[in-house]
């Protein structure tokens, strides 16, 4: 019994020593932001920023005072290069894509109507219209027949962006809000750029801690049958075995 316990205390100081390499991390990117910030908008508060930072990724945005958001397009340039190592480590075929083509594919990315305005941009920076929660609902499963509603709009801004070698398409669906009037549908998550040509605007997901994903077909939308969506999520992902299901709305 007191060899069990002694394993046990180990295996929790190990997880909480974890714990703190990956906070130390995450507040290491929070503490470049905030110092960049500073250095170019010294009449503002920085207080005011509301930052979410994750120890794998350099952090891209904040929310200034729940009035608008910040991006910064070296942050932006940075997480695109870790999305590049990945898919580099996977097998898959990677371009030399430079932060100005990225720059300039996100800009086009931004002039669609599924996404936020661009209010301002600084020589580092965007300033990004902030869609309050005051007017926008988060959305889950339970609302993609409003998801579907909103097909055009979709459609939209994949004609915009198909032909561009990057884009912003993180299609998850707590990235996506509906105004809470209209039911029109809006992509909140603006700092996520990859790839285009496995990107499909018809294809959402949900996912877990676990590395699960669930994926959800707009039928409305629909340009593959359900083998060529099935092969292309799992070349997305790199194998069967984090897709939890594939359905059908």
């Amino acid at each position: 019994m007191a060899l069990i316990a002694i394993n046990i205390y180990m295996e929790l100081d190990i997880i909480q020593r974890l714990k703190g390499i990956f906070r130390s991390t995450a507040d290491k990117h929070s503490s470049e932001f905030v110092k960049s910030f500073e250095s170019d908008f010294i009449d503002l508060d920085s207080s005011l920023l509301r930052i979410t930072s994750r120890d794998h990724r350099p952090v891209t945005h904040a929310i200034y005072n729940d009035e608008c958001k910040y991006v910064s397009k070296h942050g932006l340039f940075e997480l695109f290069k870790c999305y590049n190592d990945v898919r580099a480590r996977d097998g898959l075929t990677v371009t030399n894509i430079t932060m100005d083509v990225l720059l300039d594919c996100w800009r086009v990315c931004m002039s669609a109507g599924l996404l936020p305005n661009i209010i301002e941009e600084t020589t580092n920076w965007f300033k990004v219209e902030y869609l309050s929660p005051e007017n926008f609902n988060e959305i889950t499963t339970t609302h993609l027949i409003q998801v579907s509603k909103n097909k055009d709009k979709l459609n939209e801004y994949y004609d915009i962006i198909k032909d561009l070698p990057v884009c912003i398409n993180d299609f998850n669906l707590c990235n996506f809000v509906l105004n809470n009037q209209t039911n029109e549908l809006f992509l909140i998550d603006v700092c996520d750029v990859d790839y285009t040509d496995q990107f499909r605007p018809e294809i959402f997901f949900t996912d877990r801690m676990e590395e699960q994903y669930t994926y959800y077909i707009c039928k409305a939308m629909q340009r593959l049958n359900k083998s060529e969506y099935a092969k292309l999520i799992e070349t997305y992902l790199g194998g069967v075995e984090e897709i939890e299901g594939i359905h059908y709305f």
